[in-house]
């Protein structure tokens, strides 16, 4: 009898999708480097004003669950960030009005993850370890794993670290959570630095680097 391979629940908002091709395929490759070990199932979500809530499977190398989500409501929050913008509001006017906006649409965005989580767990079975990518989705990773009683890992790509540009509600919201995850995955020693200097517990971090195609790269030069 085969051993039954690990299988690990990928949730990424960066992944290669129709209208942007190139974007995240650095996840993509390094999801493809494990399915020789491992099953790996991806959720990728994405705002699409155009949809409410439309989950599709694309078969690559391994099952991607692309969840376009926003509809009305993320035509809504363009709209309301045009006029934001457009209107004479006072400066701390805009600041409240976009706060909010943001919030709600991070709330959706969160709901949208765990709900569509739940959804492919209960098609694809019980996965042994969650692999997260970049720490917006944080929230809905760490509630996830510890509902199910699994451990979670978060590779971080995000330059936001690296020019200190990371957004204030993220600083609150995002970061004290993501602490919480067991393993964070930085993808080079600057970056590990970085977050360390943010208080990321240095025994939670491991660098781990971009993967690279060695049949089109080489590090021989003679």
């Amino acid at each position: 009898m085969k051993p039954c391979k690990l299988r690990v629940l990928v949730i990424t908002p960066w992944y290669p999708h129709p209208s942007r091709s190139t974007s995240g395929l650095f996840v993509r490759e390094i999801t493809s480097t494990v399915t020789s070990f491992a099953r790996p199932v991806v959720l990728h979500p994405i705002v699409d004003s155009r949809s409410f809530y439309d989950i599709s499977v694309v078969e690559d190398s391994f099952r991607v669950y692309r969840v376009n989500y926003g509809g009305i409501i993320a035509q809504k929050w363009f709209f309301l960030q045009k006029k934001i913008n457009r209107d004479g509001l006072s400066f701390f006017e805009k600041i409240q009005r976009k706060m909010l906006s943001v919030i709600l649409l991070q709330f959706l965005f969160h709901v949208i993850i765990v709900h569509s989580a739940f959804k492919i767990i209960k098609l694809e079975g019980k996965p042994h370890i969650i692999h997260a990518h970049v720490y917006k989705i944080a929230i809905s990773v760490l509630f996830i794993s510890k509902i199910l009683g699994i451990p979670s890992v978060l590779t971080e790509h995000s330059t936001n670290f690296l020019s200190g540009d990371v957004p204030f509600l993220d600083r609150i919201f995002n970061l004290p959570l993501m602490k919480r995850l067991d393993r964070i995955l930085p993808v080079s020693d600057f970056l590990g630095r970085r977050l360390e200097a943010l208080d990321i517990p240095r025994n939670k971090l491991l660098v781990i680097p971009n993967v690279v195609d060695r049949r089109l790269f080489s590090t021989d030069f003679d």
